[in-house]
């Protein structure tokens, strides 16, 4: 049996070295409903969906120049003609498409594992003014230029659908895509779209990504919806970097973020306050340093693990021993403070540098 650091060195070893696929395997998966590589989010969901050695929830990144391989089979990662790890590749989730004025709007609600993810606007309002972050792809995706922004109705048709599918074993569910206009960046469509849900379905648990709005009180318009998880998304914490990479984020300033995390982490209960980190396109002590500025208030730290599909960045990270030590010193911070390395849910750890370990850890 695995210990929790082979456990983790493993995962982190697929993440920095990826596994190498040819085409004909690629259209293999592919015909046979298999999940291969998505656009969205290039910097942090580029990968093969699979459960390692039946314990980890891994996305895989594809490197042509990595010498992992899938077996035969595709069961299993090999390397030099050993087997490193079983593996299980899932098959493509279950998702709902929208039509609307004779347009298609695929993957609008999208199952995976337990979650339903809806996407409520396909654009994203930064990268139409040329400043998205540039380790996002969503501007790759044909949806992105219809720029379709969800309604009430839209919701409770993607909600119908998805539950009359008999293999939802839907749990909780994720409100996110583009950054949506407007100078709240689309408080009250979340609150309206969180109202829906729990008036369907009051059992699910229900999380929102969105930037800050300008006044903490709009944060509290989506509380009071009966929200259970809000995730604002600081990123990079490093000046320089920021400026660079997520210029759109920065004009709202990192010190806006903090106020409005520390307002989340003062009125939601323990990780329902949460920040994604993108590590490895900043010095791996500024991600550290912003694990402890979001811990110590009450906000939950998560820690992408950041990989290109064309234009890559450099990155900080030089091995799968270095993120083991990111995660390691991360948890200790984390530690210090009550709190953990997120997310809780054990199957969203699958793109993140976090490890299951603890009873905070669960699925939902």
């Amino acid at each position: 049996m695995e210990t929790s650091k082979e456990l983790g060195l493993l995962k982190f070893k697929l993440f920095f070295e990826g596994v190498n696929i040819d085409d004909q395997t690629l259209a293999t998966l592919r015909l046979n409903g298999y999940r291969v590589p998505a656009v969205v989010r290039t910097g942090a969901s580029y990968g093969i969906e699979a459960i390692v050695n039946g314990k980890l929830y891994v996305n895989i990144p594809i490197n042509k120049q990595s010498h992992l391989h899938i077996s035969k089979n595709l069961d299993a990662i090999i390397a030099d003609n050993d087997c490193i790890c079983t593996i299980e590749i899932l098959k493509y989730p279950i998702s709902v498409t929208l039509e609307k004025d004779g347009t298609l709007f695929r993957d609008v609600g999208k199952i995976c594992f337990d979650r339903l993810g809806i996407t409520l606007y396909s654009g994203c309002c930064f990268k139409e003014e040329r400043k998205g972050c540039k380790f996002c792809g969503i501007d790759k995706v044909p949806s992105y230029n219809a720029r379709h922004l969800i309604n009430t109705d839209d919701i409770a048709f993607v909600l119908k659908a998805a539950f009359n599918n008999s293999n939802n074993q839907i749990r909780h569910v994720l409100l996110s895509g583009g950054v949506l206009p407007g100078e709240d960046y689309g408080v009250e469509i979340f609150a309206e779209a969180v109202r829906i849900i729990k008036s369907i379905h009051p059992q699910l648990s229900v999380y929102a990504m969105l930037p800050p709005p300008e006044k903490n009180s709009a944060l509290q318009i989506l509380i009071d919806s009966g929200i259970d998880e809000i995730g604002i998304n600081i990123e990079i914490i490093d000046n320089d970097y920021r400026k660079q990479l997520i210029p759109g984020k920065e004009r709202i300033g990192k010190e806006r973020y903090f106020s409005a995390l520390e307002y989340l982490g003062s009125c939601l209960p323990k990780y329902g306050a949460r920040s994604i980190l993108m590590s490895g396109v900043e010095p791996i002590q500024s991600t550290l340093n912003g694990v402890d500025e979001l811990c110590k208030r009450g906000v939950m730290p998560i820690i992408s693990h950041y990989r290109a599909k064309e234009d890559k960045l450099p990155s900080f990270i030089e091995s799968e021993e270095c993120m083991y030590d990111l995660w390691q010193a991360a948890t200790s911070i984390a530690d210090k403070y009550g709190m953990v390395i997120g997310p809780t849910c054990i199957p969203c750890q699958n793109n993140v540098i976090a490890l299951p370990s603890g009873d905070s850890f669960r699925h939902y």
